[in-house]
């Protein structure tokens, strides 16, 4: 062997030496499968929500879409305030989270808030929400048996079980839940 071919096999095996090392290293400290952030409802246009059914403790809101209108069928049967419920569907489809493995939906309080998405053409999507996590901002959230953490902030409607989505008066631009309340 020459010594030009010797220095080109020296080159060949630390370039090999060098490439091995990185695959190892991007192995052990590259993201986990875990550690990769989802949206929650990934595919789902605002578009495509027909309905949306959100169920608290003692708390319930039921709300159907015709055309382009939203319309509020539980706890009233009345129009909603559009403006406020194709913000909260637009948020929806934002909500990013990471898996978290092995914790049970039951350790997390899974179910403290049940929303169900009816969507065009496709069975009902349900996302059941926990508690929020002792470390951070996130909530426990699962749609099916997994559970992840919420990485966005949830829309404030689905924290608050007492939104009001009902359509502001014309006139007076209050709501009927304001009436009652004292002014501010």
């Amino acid at each position: 062997m020459n010594p030009h071919q010797r220095l080109q096999l020296k080159v060949l095996v630390a370039l090999g030496g060098v490439t091995c090392s990185w695959l190892v290293l991007t192995e052990f400290l590259g993201p986990k499968e875990d550690d990769i952030e989802v949206t929650i409802l990934a595919g789902i246009e605002p578009s495509m929500v027909l309905g949306l059914s959100l169920h608290t403790t003692g708390h319930q809101i039921d709300l159907v879409r015709e055309g382009s209108a939203w319309h509020l069928q539980a706890p009233t049967n009345e129009l909603a305030d559009q403006g406020r419920v194709n913000a909260i569907v637009a948020d929806l489809s934002t909500i990013k989270a990471k898996p978290v493995d092995g914790m049970a939906p039951t350790s997390a309080n899974i179910g403290l808030v049940r929303l169900a998405l009816e969507l065009e053409g496709e069975t009902p999507r349900v996302l059941l929400f926990g508690r929020k996590s002792p470390v951070g901002d996130g909530r426990y959230v699962s749609l099916g048996s997994v559970v992840h953490l919420t990485t966005t902030p949830l829309p404030p409607a689905l924290l608050n079980s007492k939104a009001e989505l009902g359509s502001p008066d014309p006139v007076s631009g209050i709501t009927p839940a304001d009436e009652n309340e004292p002014p501010r």
